[in-house]
């Protein structure tokens, strides 16, 4: 999934469909998965955006805040990095604190996440 935070162009969310809440629990095919996975997106953002690499990060925090609504799952964030300005649909992408985290969220409007989320989908080699 695209993430409407678009504080680094092209940052996604990827979730295990199996709703598995420990990472040690992911069986072989899981993990083949995701290797493939992992090849496809980064081929495919490096031919469309030429990030200089990726931050892959495995997070659960959300599910256990107090009062948290959500189950454990695993999911992954996918950051890929940029050192220079990207001009994408006729929007300019920054990577303001590259190459340390971005730490403010820059949500995009529905017209843009769309546009980009169509890109992805068409340059994607399954």
């Amino acid at each position: 999934m695209l993430n409407p935070d678009q504080q680094n162009l092209a940052k996604s969310t990827f979730v295990l469909k199996s709703g598995t809440a420990r990472l040690s629990d992911l069986n072989a095919e899981e993990w083949c998965d995701f290797e493939i996975l992992v090849r496809q997106f980064e081929n495919t953002i490096e031919s469309l955006f030429t990030p200089s690499h990726f931050n892959w990060v495995c997070l659960m925090n959300n599910s256990y805040k107090i009062g948290g609504d959500k189950l454990p799952h695993i999911h992954w964030h996918v950051a890929p990095r940029y050192p220079e300005l990207k001009n994408v649909f006729g929007h300019v992408f920054t990577d303001e604190n590259y190459p340390s985290t971005n730490k403010v969220a820059k949500i995009i409007d529905e017209k843009l996440m769309f546009d980009l989320t169509e890109n992805i989908k068409r340059a994607w080699k399954f």
